[in-house]
């Protein structure tokens, strides 16, 4: 499958109180793992962030700036050279290639959204999205309705089980989250 690798790494960190993407787990930031897992999937990545960071890669700045991680799609999206998008977080430092490779064989490629999910709660920012979303996203964006999940009501999408990678899709909003991971993860 040719695709592009977008990381969503443009939020504010309130809750974390510092930059996520810069936490160190597994001697590299949470931005490097995210950039080194989707190398082994494609060498078309792009980084939806609002700051300037350290990366070969190409940094885009969401063009409709406070509205979350929809604006950072919506930007990437149209930047992206290929139709479908792998896209992940940059906060969830236990993310695998075994789940994206899942994420990938599970996929139904006639469909412009395909999401894991766990306990039946799609993972908005895991997935393969289409450019052909993008239609969907500028609505949303004018109804000034800027979650994700509204998406789903917008189109059929492919929801794929993923409650044995619960633990991987684990993200890191704040300081307890980091403790808890990093007590119980690190090697």
């Amino acid at each position: 499958m040719n695709i592009s690798g977008i990381i969503i790494a443009g939020g504010k960190s309130r809750r974390m109180g510092f930059d996520k993407t810069q936490i160190k787990h597994r001697q590299q930031t949470f931005l490097m793992h995210a950039i080194k897992l989707l190398e082994n999937f494609t060498d078309d990545i792009i980084i939806s962030t609002n700051r300037p960071i350290q990366t070969p890669y190409k940094q885009i700045p969401d063009t409709i700036k406070d509205i979350g991680p929809m604006g950072g799609l919506y930007t990437c999206l149209s930047q992206i050279k290929t139709s479908t998008a792998l896209v992940i977080p940059a906060d969830m430092p236990l993310l695998n290639t075994k789940v994206i490779a899942y994420l990938l064989k599970q996929s139904n490629p006639k469909l412009l959204l395909n999401l894991l999910e766990i306990d039946q709660q799609p993972q908005m920012l895991t997935g393969l999205y289409h450019k052909n979303i993008i239609p969907y996203l500028t609505k949303l964006i004018e109804q000034k309705n800027y979650r994700l999940r509204s998406l789903l009501r917008q189109m059929p999408a492919k929801l794929i089980p993923a409650d044995s990678f619960r633990d991987n899709l684990l993200n890191v909003n704040t300081p307890n989250e980091l403790k808890k991971i990093i007590s119980k993860y690190e090697e």
